[in-house]
């Protein structure tokens, strides 16, 4: 039973919709690049990725200093197509698969220019 909570707990808030959207049409991203494309607090993507992270959805891989993120083999294809399915007509989430399009086409990332 808590799986399916921890399952639910990650479906249940837009924010964590549209990091895991994102997931959906790249191999990998690192959490600064989620801050670039979403315009979403460092803090708010840090906590919104444990609890994908928690629900199995993603993994994470440390590289060096840098912890990069990408989808979990557990994540249940059906489950993955039902939110692609769903998600694809809210402008936000179109938006956001806009800026991952140009993001990534640009190269822009270098793991985050802004590295502190």
């Amino acid at each position: 039973m808590r799986e399916l909570e921890k399952i639910f707990k990650a479906l249940s808030e837009m924010g964590r919709l549209r990091i895991l959207n994102l997931f959906f049409y790249t191999d990998k991203l690192y959490p600064c690049e989620i801050e670039s494309i979403l315009n979403m607090s460092q803090t708010r993507i840090s906590r919104n990725l444990n609890i994908l992270l928690d629900a199995s959805f993603l993994k994470q891989k440390r590289e060096g200093k840098y912890v990069s993120y990408f989808l979990s083999d557990n994540l249940n294809e059906g489950l993955a197509n039902f939110l692609k399915g769903r998600l694809k007509d809210f402008e936000q989430i179109k938006t956001d698969y806009e800026k991952l399009k140009s993001f990534k086409t640009k190269k822009t990332n270098i793991i985050c220019k802004n590295d502190k």
